[in-house]
């Protein structure tokens, strides 16, 4: 196919409202000249009340509804809504309205057709993606990736079937089908709104915006009252933790992803501390991406009471080094060579202080 045909995949107005992260959504809206200013005027309420509805969607719903009545609007309102959040500066909420974007985008990628899909890719993340030979791998393989463009992007996945030892792989291609290509893509939108939300330059915006954007934030610290309830659980003495479960904790709690090895060293760690199922459920709670019934299952796993039946303990000392798990050494770090035996020696140091405490104070 040549550049001119390709290049017709994504002309209607309609694709564009459907995908504003591309290039050809970014330059349409860059040839309108609207300026930040612009947004006061009545004629462009309409998209005002979108960009604030994708944020609220954001805060309430985690995943902004992919229905449009008007493209222009649409068009408009997606970048509008990006300025309202980064007005209202919280960190959480520009992670909770990026995911929530990206999982639109995979709700309409995954029933597109592959030429649409590939063209995405290739002129907005420049992916080296296309169909296989028709002889080439399994059916559901609709798609090839280089794998150089797949190791960018699944890493970020948790689920073992995006290692690249799972897949099948030929000539540098990993086989794909056109859904795990749309989650793939979703992934990069996700990368690619939280890049332009943290590099956003302060704006002189107008009163309009400014207001929209603290009623959102005022909205978010409401409904951030169940998220924050998901804090460490009582159940376990937590300042005997050791640094790295202290550091996967603030990751957790600061709203960050964290890699597969952190998720299972954390829930290792706690469930051998005395930790329930419920008490981790709510901890994970406050992540963005929270699906209860996978990370049900999974503590559940670890915890021996599904599959094999066996309850799993964190990685020793060398291992979470090995995997950048480890922030610092402390005092006791430099004595043992495991997180439990960290937890062990600290609680006894703890309890063995609160005695002696409280038998200086007697009479």
């Amino acid at each position: 196919m040549n550049r001119q045909h390709d290049r017709k995949m994504l002309h209607s107005k309609t694709d564009l409202a459907k995908y504003p992260f591309s290039t050809e959504a970014g330059e349409y809206v860059k040839q309108l000249s609207i300026r930040i200013d612009d947004f006061e005027r009545p004629e462009f309420q309409n998209v005002l009340s979108r960009a604030e509805g994708r944020v609220k969607e954001s805060i309430l719903n985690g995943v902004v509804s992919p229905e449009f009545r008007d493209a222009d609007v649409e068009l408009l309102s997606y970048p509008l809504g990006q300025v309202l959040v980064a007005i209202a500066g919280e960190a959480y909420l520009k992670r909770r309205h990026a995911l929530a974007e990206a999982k639109r985008s995979h709700e309409l990628l995954k029933a597109e057709e592959p030429e649409k899909v590939i063209r995405l890719a290739t002129d907005t993340f420049r992916w080296r993606i296309g169909e296989p030979d028709r002889d080439a791998g399994s059916p559901i393989h609709m798609l090839k990736l280089s794998f150089v463009d797949y190791l960018r992007t699944a890493p970020q996945f948790h689920d073992p079937k995006w290692k690249l030892v799972n897949r099948v792989v030929s000539d540098g291609f990993v086989y794909i089908s056109i859904d795990e290509a749309a989650r793939l893509l979703s992934e990069e939108v996700r990368i690619q709104i939280l890049r332009r939300l943290e590099t956003q330059r302060e704006l002189l915006v107008p009163d309009i915006l400014a207001k929209r954007a603290n009623e959102l934030l005022a909205l978010f610290k409401q409904q951030r009252g169940p998220f924050e309830e998901y804090g460490p659980p009582p159940a376990a003495m937590e300042e005997a933790y050791p640094p790295c479960i202290k550091s996967l904790m603030q990751s957790l709690a600061d709203g960050k992803d964290i890699p597969h090895m952190g998720r299972f060293s954390l829930t290792a760690f706690l469930v051998n501390a005395g930790l329930s199922s419920e008490d981790l459920l709510k901890l994970y709670g406050a992540t963005a991406d929270f699906d209860e019934r996978m990370t049900r299952y999974q503590i559940e796993h670890i915890a021996g009471k599904k599959g094999s039946r066996t309850r799993y303990k964190p990685p020793n000392c060398d291992t979470m080094k090995t995997h950048g798990l480890c922030p610092y050494i402390d005092d006791i770090c430099k004595r043992i060579r495991h997180p439990l035996s960290y937890y062990r020696r600290k609680t006894r140091m703890l309890q063995k202080s609160s005695r002696g405490g409280r038998q200086n104070s007697s009479y």
